[in-house]
């Protein structure tokens, strides 16, 4: 019986995974207003949370504060839903309908008046990440608001995702592992045997 249970976990050890870093990203340039934007790529099914930064250049603010909001964008994740991205004394979502995600922190680097950089560090929960990359494909999309402004100079739009992926362990290596141990209790089965 004890062999049957270590035959077992043997096969259990085989079929065991391991976890390495995945990232994907993407720029594109922000040509006007009310631009879509977006991103597709085939990815490795992911193993627990994820993080999105995601990174708007452009003129972002028109004034002083407290008057931001000259230029938006609304992001949606793969069928998730969507979060509108702005500047309001920083980098900042709402009207996020996207179920496990959230903001983790918000900057916005102003580099001039009218050249605005808003960084956005988003946690992506381990369900939402199963969802969104169940199918082995992300999808992401930016609209644009009606107030950009590109006669300054270029602007863009990026994103960076990153998560451990689930990857197997190479079946060469644990299969001679396996084989050996199995052996191994083989010759210890039939010393007891020749003993007895």
């Amino acid at each position: 019986m004890k062999f049957k249970s270590i035959l077992a976990s043997a096969a259990i050890a085989l079929s065991a995974t391991a976890a390495h870093a995945a990232t994907y990203s993407g720029m594109e340039a922000i040509t006007g207003p009310n631009q879509v934007i977006s991103f597709s790529e085939t990815v490795v099914a992911p193993m627990g949370a994820g993080s999105l930064t995601v990174v708007l250049n452009g003129d972002f603010s028109d004034g002083p504060p407290p008057v931001f909001d000259i230029e938006t964008a609304v992001m949606t994740l793969d069928t998730a839903g969507s979060v509108r991205l702005r500047n309001n004394g920083g980098a900042v979502i709402d009207n996020n309908t996207v179920a496990g995600l959230s903001l983790a922190s918000g900057v916005a680097t102003n580099f001039s008046f009218d050249n605005v950089e808003l960084t956005f560090n988003l946690d992506l929960t381990a369900g939402l990440m199963s969802s969104i990359l169940g199918d082995n494909n992300f999808s992401l999309s930016f609209t644009t608001g009606s107030g950009v402004d590109i006669s300054s100079r270029p602007d863009f739009i990026s994103y960076s995702l990153d998560y451990a992926e689930v990857a197997p362990i190479p079946l060469p290596a644990a299969g001679f592992l396996l084989l050996g141990g199995l052996g191994a209790f083989g010759a210890m089965r039939r010393r007891k045997k020749n003993a007895a």
